[in-house]
């Protein structure tokens, strides 16, 4: 490996000018959900950078919880009330947003009895009680800021787009919201990419129809999750027949994303590209994600990790950790490529801990197993 230039002391960190020509120390998480997460992912950062000097954080999405259930933010914003009757109309959406017209949100709130308490829903409550979670992952993420690592994320289907405006009050650049930026002489690039809207957001964006909030009040602080379908399949689909109101529309407004993200994003080429969702995993992959070229592709949104190989260059990966830890990546400072033989893994602790109680339930097994044999034997 050729050698960095680190600074001695108890404070080992150093700005990206002091690399002469070595890799990138780079962590990579995702899907955090929750702010004790993203304190442990920090935790091991700041720990990290003072030890062997940490150049970048990223962040593929989803900092906040809105499926219910899973004792994030919408178990605590909403009555189990709701939340039960959110779980009955999720199913009846598919868990996802997918296009679904307010008239079909509506409908399912009307039959699922969530009409009346969308009335008295306090939107106003639960966006602060947002807001309050972005500030809370912001200010965990600022340390690394203030340490000289550079901290880029993108947003996932659970998030806001009011986190962009909080992130970078912080110091923590959104790629997915700005033409890009560099890490040395690496260009970065990102795409938000997804379409799954869960039932935080259902609830809410109904409420706000209901209440008549939606267009004047509220709009702008949800992602773009038309972004996340495919402009050419959509189109295709339309050639071979399927005629709905439905896709006429989703088309056009993919026609003007498409547009404003092409000028956004100037070339579509990368040295790393951040982006909620794989290309790999085609499930609701838009056009620009599957065309822009970049040599490392960082993703998440699937909770387990993922690791692909590019099939026509080898030297190009696409890396998604999971919800149970994160990357520790060298990146090549000139070709913006990872070096696959030293991807290391950093589980969170609780997970860690449950992988050793499965070993040792496996060990135990394995030892059973071997000891009924060995008795048949003698």
């Amino acid at each position: 490996m050729v050698a960095r230039e680190v600074n001695s002391g108890t404070n080992s960190n150093r700005s990206l000018d002091s690399v002469t020509k070595g890799p990138y120390k780079v962590m990579h998480y995702s899907d955090t959900h929750n702010v004790n997460r993203i304190k442990e992912a920090v935790g091991t950062a700041l720990a990290y950078n003072k030890q062997e000097g940490l150049d970048a954080f990223f962040h593929t999405g989803d900092f906040i919880e809105g499926t219910v259930g899973e004792g994030g933010l919408v178990d605590r914003v909403l009555s189990n009330t709701i939340k039960d009757n959110i779980k009955s109309a999720a199913v009846e959406l598919s868990q996802s947003y997918d296009g679904a017209e307010t008239e079909d949100i509506m409908k399912a709130a009307q039959k699922y009895g969530l009409a009346k308490t969308a009335e008295e829903l306090d939107i106003t409550k639960i966006v602060n009680e947002i807001k309050a979670e972005y500030h809370d992952n912001a200010k965990e993420l600022n340390k690394l800021v203030k340490e000289g690592v550079k901290v880029c994320v993108t947003l996932g289907n659970h998030d806001f787009k009011l986190a962009v405006d909080i992130f970078s009050q912080y110091g923590i650049e959104v790629v997915d919201y700005n033409k890009g930026t560099k890490l040395g002489d690496l260009t970065i690039k990102g795409v938000t990419n997804t379409y799954e809207m869960p039932a935080l957001q259902q609830i809410m964006r109904g409420a706000m129809e209901i209440q008549k909030t939606y267009e004047d009040t509220y709009k702008d602080i949800f992602i773009n999750y038309n972004a996340g379908h495919s402009l050419s399949e959509l189109k295709e689909n339309a050639k071979k027949g399927e005629k709905s109101p439905d896709l006429e529309t989703m088309i056009a407004e993919l026609e003007v994303n498409e547009t404003k993200e092409r000028e956004r994003l100037g070339e579509l080429n990368a040295d790393i590209l951040l982006t909620h969702k794989l290309p790999k995993n085609q499930h609701g992959t838009n056009d620009i994600v599957k065309n822009i070229e970049a040599r490392t592709i960082l993703g998440g949104h699937i909770h387990q990790p993922e690791r692909y190989k590019n099939k026509k260059d080898p030297s190009i990966v696409e890396l998604n950790p999971g919800n149970t830890g994160g990357y520790l990546l060298e990146i090549d400072a000139k070709t913006g490529h990872v070096n696959q033989d030293k991807i290391g893994y950093i589980p969170f602790q609780d997970y860690a801990k449950e992988m050793k109680k499965e070993q040792a339930a496996n060990n135990n097994n394995n030892y059973a197993k071997e000891k009924k044999v060995t008795k048949k034997e003698a």
